[in-house]
């Protein structure tokens, strides 16, 4: 098992070479940047960020890796892409402005977001499903449109 603990640092890069490889970074201050590769399986990440403007990527090459992102701060930003099914990413928005951009390559990779505040945006792009030809982001506004749009045809046509 390997740790990576980052405090106070400009720029981080982690590579978890090895099995259930750890990782927690805490931005402390402002500007910060992270890399994290994931190659082996079943790696975590839980990521902090403090202070304004910072960025992290994450990379999930194998599967089962976990990662965590707590945005306590406004304007930082977060890219994950998924290249492999059953990793899975919870980010919880704490402030205004903060945004993410999720990229799943793989189908069954999975992403939870707590927005406490209204202003945060999430992107998903779904590369996986056959949407792309329709459209390359898929705001969770249109989500909610589109279910309730089927919903309401249901109800219509059963009436």
């Amino acid at each position: 098992m390997r740790r990576l603990v980052a405090v106070n640092q400009r720029t981080v890069y982690c590579r978890g070479y090895f099995r259930c490889s750890t990782a927690t970074l805490n931005f402390y201050n402002p500007s910060s940047t992270a890399t994290l590769n994931f190659y082996n399986p079943s790696s975590t990440a839980t990521l902090n960020f403090y202070n304004p403007s910072s960025t992290a990527t994450l990379n999930f090459y194998n599967p089962s890796s976990t990662a965590t992102l707590n945005f306590y701060d406004p304007s930082s930003t977060a890219t994950l892409n998924f290249y492999d099914p059953s990793s899975t990413a919870t980010l919880n928005f704490y402030d205004s402005s903060s945004t993410a951009t999720l990229n799943f390559h793989n189908p069954s990779s999975i992403a939870a977001l707590d927005k406490y505040n209204p202003s945060s945006t999430a992107t998903f792009d779904l590369l996986q499903l056959h949407l792309i030809s329709i459209t390359h982001r898929l705001q969770l506004h249109l989500i909610s449109i589109t279910h309730r749009l089927q919903l309401l045809s249901m109800f219509y046509s059963y009436t």
